[in-house]
This record gives structure tokens, C-alpha cells and sequence, in this order.
């Protein structure tokens, strides 16, 4: 969207913490993907670290670039297909104190008759695609590109930036470009861009492309892939049922809506929902449908986006709770919180939802006996109207209640 000086975009009432980011890319913008030497994808990838922590990320990755590359530059191309070296210098890079956002675009999917055949307007697509969901995250960003050819293209780009990405993001001095020699930052950004072509792109892909999803998932805040794909069905696992593929495609339908309409948000509330949803996104997408996400990583991502974290029961009530009242689904266990991928998963969620209010109704129960008993049946503390669906509730109560290991515990929401 294009900025409107008329209305500017409204101030955030929440301090958003100074970030730089460091960018670079792997692969040519070339759509002509069956030729040799063309790469199948284009990866950029925006190295996020705190303002404070910048100098020491600096001489930390300085260690680790001369013990893998002695005097010269950090350069995942110098590596190749040597993944054995690859998994060792990954292995010490994320030992480092930083955070990455990447896009994938797979070009054997992009549309060969747009205006996107070109490379100026497939570079520029590209990397406001990712800039836009940087800016959302980080308002105060400081941007630091790698070097993008000639003088004249790289102006034209500054321009066409400033003039699409909403917000001041890009007014001097947040933005601009630098040799990877001078800010060796941009050397982290390369490497990790490489790594993930041995995961995305076709041409590339590595045998060992899970086990450098797995180094890399610590510091990956999000991997997002473009052109979208459907949605192959999922397996049927253990207890499955044929009614998996709808209950998954539904919830995450939800949560990509609720995450479309809060990301350019001045509500702190939004903005944790919108950070909360993007963490559970990430993971069913890039990790695992069937992993839970803790409570301590989304309170990290939390933090990550509001310059602060929330408490348990913050999360519960400003994030977890709104969004299910949004229609959100979003099952709990004492593992932690998952979009659902199964009709299990929805049980698991009643379940928790069980352990909750079973006990609470019996405890009314009680008490409405009781002081219909003392009261010599004068009294029936539920007789209001508004009521009536707690005394339908106690008029039916369960005969055989089966335990677990999630209706046993305490909820998390």
C-alpha cells in the first residue's frame, strides 16, 4: 500500500524495541527455471538482532567466520554441496545471538506472462513482500541490504520502497545498502539463505535438508513460501479420521485470517495476538503439524514483537481467549498450544475444556443442594433465567468421566 500523507499511519501506544536487519539473497531473479545455471527459487533473508546486541553479534560471528573461512568471507556459494561443512558452520553460526525471516519463492510456479518475467519488478516484488511483514513487526527498523548492482537500480529501488511500503520505515537513515565486506552482518544473511536453498529449492535440495530445518528452527522467527501451495490431505495417523483434512484446513483458515486483519495494528493486544498466531503458523507450517508450542517460545515471540513479554495468565486472557472468541480455534494441552490438524487435536481441546468446567460444575452442584437442603427447598440459587443453561447442565451430568494425560492437569487456557 502506498503511504497517504494525508493519514498517516496511526502512532503505537507500545514501545517497539530498536532492531536492525540484514539483508541478502540466494539465487538470480531468472523465471527461466529449466535453464542450466538458473536456480530454481529466490530466498531473502532479513538477519534481525536487538539494537544492543549488534557490536557483540559482530565479534562473535568475526570468531566464527575465521575458524570455517580463515581470511575471506563468509560465502554459503563457497561451500556448495558440501553439507558436511555446511552443518558445521551452522552448528557454530547459531550459537550467535540473532534471528532470521525468510522468504522462498519457488520461480517454477510465478506466472511466466506477469510483469514479474523481468528482474528489476521481480526484485522489487520480492523484497518489499518481505519487508512489509519486517515493518509490521518492527516498527523502528534500521535496514541494511547487500549491494544490488548498479548505482541507478539500487536508487530506483530505494524509491520504489518508500513509495510502497506503508509507514517511515525507509526515511534516511533506516535504509540502506552496503558491501558485504564492509558489514559482515550481511554474510550471516547469505549463509542462512544458502542453507534454506538446500531445503527449497528443487534444483538444490539436500539429503539433509530436515536436519538443517532442525539446526535452523531456533532462530527462524518465520520461513514463509510464495506462490502458496494447497494443502496436500494429511495422513491418517493412529486414530485418525477421513474429517482430518477439513478440521485442518479450516483452523488454519482461521488463524491466517485473524492474522491478516491484526498484523498492521496500534493495539498491543492485537499486535501479541498477531505475533502469537504468526509463532503457531511458523511451527504447523516449517516444523511440525502435530508439535505443540510451548508457552515460553510464543511468550518469546511475544517479546519479540512488543519489547516486552506477558505473563501466563496475560497470554490466556489478552491473546488466547479473544482469538477463540474470534472464532479462532486454537487447542491447548500442558505441552502448550497448537493449531489443530485433526479431529484428535479438537479433543484434546475439549478434553482441556472438560478439566476446567466438570469440576466447577460439580462444585455448584454441591452448594445448590445444599442450600436447597438448609433452606427446606425454599431457595434454588440457579432459578434466574439466566441460568437455565447451568441448570440443563446439572440435570445431565455425565455418567462415566475417562482421565488422561489432558484432563488430568491444570489448563493453560
Amino acid at each position: 500500500m502506498a503511504n497517504d500523507p494525508a493519514h498517516p499511519p496511526e502512532p503505537r501506544p507500545y514501545p517497539a524495541p530498536q532492531r536492525h536487519a540484514f539483508v541478502d539473497a540466494y539465487g538470480d531473479p531468472s523465471l527461466a527455471t529449466n535453464n542450466d545455471g538458473v536456480t530454481g527459487s529466490f530466498i531473502v533473508t532479513a538477519v534481525i538482532v536487538g539494537d544492543v546486541d549488534v557490536q557483540e553479534l559482530r565479534r562473535r560471528f568475526e570468531e566464527v567466520r575465521a575458524r570455517h573461512f580463515g581470511g575471506g568471507e563468509m560465502k554459503s556459494i563457497n561451500v556448495g554441496k558440501d553439507d558436511h561443512r555446511r552443518a558445521r558452520i551452522l552448528t557454530d553460526l547459531l550459537t550467535l545471538n540473532f534471528k532470521f525471516l525468510a522468504l522462498a519463492v519457488d520461480k517454477g510456479r510465478v506466472r511466466k506472462d506477469g510483469g514479474l518475467i523481468y528482474k528489476s519488478p521481480f526484485l522489487k516484488f520480492v523484497h518489499r513482500y518481505l519487508f512489509e511483514s519486517l515493518y509490521r513487526a518492527h516498527p523502528s527498523l534500521s535496514m541494511t541490504v547487500d549491494n544490488h548492482g548498479r548505482q541507478k537500480f539500487m536508487d530506483e529501488f530505494v524509491a520504489y520502497i518508500r513509495r510502497e511500503v506503508h509507514g517511515d520505515l525507509f526515511e534516511k537513515p533506516a535504509f540502506k545498502f552496503a558491501d558485504s565486506k564492509v558489514e559482515p552482518l550481511l554474510q550471516i544473511a547469505d549463509f542462512i539463505s544458502g542453507a534454506l536453498a538446500r531445503v527449497y529449492d528443487a534444483k538444490k535440495v539436500s539429503p539433509r535438508a530436515q536436519e538443517f530445518t532442525e539446526l535452523m528452527r531456533t532462530h527462524a522467527l518465520s520461513v514463509t513460501t510464495w506462490p502458496p501451495k494447497p494443502r496436500p490431505p494429511p495422513p491418517v495417523r493412529g486414530e485418525g479420521t477421513s474429517h482430518d483434512h477439513a478440521v485442518r484446513d479450516y483452523c488454519v483458515h482461521q488463524s491466517a485470517r485473524a492474522l491478516a486483519e491484526y498484523s498492521n495494528t496500534s493495539d498491543p493486544n492485537r499486535a501479541a495476538q498477531a505475533a502469537f498466531l504468526e509463532c503457531l503458523l511458523f511451527h504447523f507450517d516449517w516444523v511440525s503439524e502435530t508439535e505443540w508450542v510451548s508457552t515460553a517460545v510464543l511468550q518469546e515471540a511475544i517479546k519479540e514483537r512488543l519489547g516486552h513479554s506477558l505473563q501466563e495468565q496475560q497470554l490466556r486472557s489478552s491473546v488466547v481467549a479473544p482469538l477463540r472468541d474470534e472464532e479462532v480455534v486454537i487447542a491447548s494441552s500442558r505441552r502448550g498450544y497448537k493449531i489443530p490438524a485433526s479431529v484428535e487435536d479438537l479433543m484434546s481441546f475439549v478434553a482441556r475444556t472438560d478439566a476446567t468446567v466438570y469440576p466447577m460444575i460439580q462444585r455448584l452442584e454441591r452448594a445448590r443442594r445444599n442450600v436447597h437442603v438448609v433452606t427446606n427447598g425454599a431457595v434454588d440459587i440457579l432459578q434466574d433465567e439466566r441460568y437455565a443453561y447451568l441448570r440443563a447442565a446439572l440435570a445431565t451430568p455425565p455418567a462415566v468421566r475417562p482421565t488422561g494425560e489432558d484432563g488430568d492437569s491444570p489448563p493453560d487456557a
